[in-house]
């Protein structure tokens, strides 16, 4: 009996750090864009090199994807943003980062668009937001 009650204790106790961690986590990610101004997106996506190849509203959409995907307001992101910078996962937290979910994401629409193959072995470098948001919606066009 009081081994059962040890081991939930344990249980409990495990589930409470653990969600202490993840709160700490997504506060010190957070605050890397707590001093920003909160521009709206369409704005944002004015500032985005060779969005003319682009329908806005296809541009807006997958910014505010990306965005939900990191957990972070879309009105704080930027198209400078880096990956191994802003976007970088915190040091010290031994956990998966909302990138991992991010990649997750690309791979997905790329399969979806049927250009499995023509990825299979590139190596794709996107290096900041903005890039990353114009990569989703030109695969997002082609699947359409």
């Amino acid at each position: 009996m009081w081994a059962i009650l040890g081991v939930v204790a344990l249980l409990v106790l495990t589930a409470v750090l653990a969600a202490l961690s993840e709160r700490e986590r997504r506060r010190l990610k957070i605050s890397r864009f707590v001093a920003r101004e909160l521009v709206p997106v369409d704005r944002l996506i004015e500032s985005l090199p060779g969005r003319t190849a682009f329908t806005g509203s296809s541009l807006v959409q997958c910014w505010k994807t990306a965005a939900s995907v990191l957990k972070i307001d879309p009105r704080l992101l930027r198209p400078s943003d880096r990956f191994d910078h802003e976007l970088a996962p915190v040091k010290g937290f031994p956990v998966e980062d909302e990138l991992v979910e991010l990649g997750e994401l690309l791979q997905e629409v790329i399969d979806e668009s049927g250009m499995t193959e023509d990825y299979a072995n590139c190596d794709l470098k996107l290096e900041t937001f903005g890039e990353y948001v114009r990569f989703l919606a030109r695969l997002r066009d082609k699947r359409h």
